[in-house]
């Protein structure tokens, strides 16, 4: 379990940086999924379900999030990532190819974990309807729903960069490609 989330914080394991208009409250008292449920926070953004959900307590933003989802993605034809691998730039320059080498080997993955859905005989996860749920993802997003490489993405980029200038949270104007110093990697 990630620190704050189901315990107390002891530090700032994340250090960041926030624009001067955001006001901060550090708490150590209690972890965030406790002050989710006490109603000391409104909301919480997390990879991670808080073990407070589901509860009387907290809930979701919006009540059929799959519903909210699909519209927001019939609208905009945008579906957000699920990772983006970022390599330090001092390790990308001594060793030039390994950008590459990194992108090919988690397509790879990828490729490999997609097709492990599709096998009815054995499957890899609890989910009882997994190929109907896989089945349908698709109908609704396409074959590539999580695509792989710059090309494919660079709208998704672009617009998480745009809420991110809209919302504060970075005031540098920059495009997806300035992201991706190695030129080759545009070509994905």
């Amino acid at each position: 379990m990630s620190a704050g989330l189901e315990s107390q914080r002891s530090g700032d394991e994340h250090p960041q940086v926030y624009p001067s208009q955001f006001v901060l409250e550090e708490r150590r008292d209690a972890s965030l999924a406790q002050l989710l449920a006490n109603g000391e926070i409104d909301a919480l953004y997390t990879a991670r379900a808080p073990s407070t959900w589901p509860s009387k307590e907290v809930g979701r933003l919006f009540e059929n999030p799959f519903e909210a989802e699909l519209a927001y993605f019939k609208k905009t034809g945008t579906f957000p990532a699920m990772h983006l691998v970022a390599i330090k730039r001092s390790v990308a320059d001594a060793d030039p190819a390994l950008p590459m080498a990194v992108f090919k080997a988690f397509a790879k993955a990828q490729e490999i974990s997609q097709d492990r859905l599709f096998d009815s005989a054995a499957l890899c996860t609890m989910l009882p309807w997994q190929l109907e749920a896989l089945l349908a993802t698709r109908e609704h997003l396409g074959s590539d729903y999580w695509p792989a490489g710059f090309g494919k993405n660079r709208t998704m980029i672009d617009t998480l960069i745009r809420y991110m200038r809209e919302d504060g949270l970075i005031s540098a104007a920059f495009t997806p490609e300035d992201l991706f110093p190695v030129r080759e990697l545009l070509d994905t």
